[in-house]
């Protein structure tokens, strides 16, 4: 078919499937589309979701397949959302999505799907081609359906995986904390309870860290709160040597939770406050321990340099 290969290109990016809707937006009419349900390349899943035959089965199938199938703005939701998020505790089953398409449209997989009058783009992303709310508002969605310690629990281990903050939880309840959402109350309590410069137990990904550190022969301390005359953040590492911050960013979900503008800020802030800002995977950390040393060794040498140069001028 004349279209073939852009079906399948598309396919490899969302867990081997393809909707109607997309395949019309590649020029697929009617019929073609009847042929692909019925011919050997492609499987029907539905009516409106197909699946390229003998693909490797994967993991986020059928939670693709209904978000394609309900179509419009539709996202991984409540406890599956939690699962692909990597939350310990959750499984993909029972499905649920949410969506904001005024359509009623339904579908024949088995899913529940939870229609919401508001939900900005800002709060879902993409994660391994699955369109999935944010952690935030997975937290909400848990604190409403969930009893009160799994629901606690949840947001601790997505705040020790690095996959909210509490500056980040504070912003989604001042955007969409009106009081009568359900979940709502309950994650201000939480927060409440922590504040937003909580820290949840350490991470194994800050023990190996000093651990790489203090072999290298690097002096550097975790979780520490930076700031001149206002406060800028807390950093996962500070060098006792040099004015060097290392922040670790989570190398599966980094580019799903992605905030370019908050991370650009951040960034910004502390090189105003002379900081020298070193970016490392978790991976790079477990896997490539002598790359993350050179990289904060050459910022050490840098800042060094920086100060030289001051000094003399």
């Amino acid at each position: 078919m004349r279209y073939d290969n852009e079906l399948r290109d598309l396919a490899s990016t969302q867990q081997n499937l393809v909707s109607r809707r997309q395949a019309r937006e590649i020029g697929v009419d009617e019929v073609q589309w009847r042929r692909l349900l019925t011919g050997p390349l492609w499987t029907p899943v539905t009516e409106r979701v197909i699946r390229l035959a003998g693909a490797v089965s994967a993991s986020g199938e059928q939670a693709m397949a209904a978000v394609l199938d309900l179509g419009g703005r539709t996202y991984l939701s409540h406890t599956s959302a939690a699962w692909w998020w990597g939350i310990a505790g959750f499984g993909p089953r029972p499905l649920h999505v949410v969506r904001t398409s005024p359509s009623r449209a339904g579908t024949s997989l088995d899913v529940t799907s939870h229609r919401v009058r508001e939900l900005p783009a800002s709060w879902g992303t993409v994660l391994n081609g699955v369109p999935v709310v944010r952690p935030e508002v997975v937290m909400m969605h848990l604190c409403a359906t969930e009893a009160r310690g799994r629901a606690e629990r949840a947001l601790d281990n997505a705040w020790s995986l690095r996959l909210l903050s509490g500056r980040s939880i504070a912003r989604f309840l001042s955007e969409l904390g009106e009081r009568g959402r359900n979940g709502v109350a309950l994650l201000r309590e939480f927060l409440d309870a922590r504040g937003e410069d909580y820290t949840p137990p350490s991470s194994n990904v800050e023990s190996r860290g000093l651990q790489v550190f203090s072999r290298a022969g690097l002096a550097m301390e975790c979780q520490v709160d930076l700031g001149s005359d206002q406060w800028t953040g807390r950093v996962d590492f500070r060098s006792r040597q040099a004015p060097v911050v290392v922040e670790v960013q989570s190398e599966r979900y980094h580019s799903a939770l992605l905030d370019r503008e908050a991370d650009r800020a951040r960034v910004e802030k502390l090189e105003r406050d002379g900081f020298i800002v070193v970016e490392v995977t978790d991976q790079q950390v477990w896997y490539q321990p002598e790359l993350v040393v050179e990289k904060v060794r050459a910022a050490i040498r840098a800042a060094s340099v920086m100060r030289d140069t001051t000094q003399a001028s």
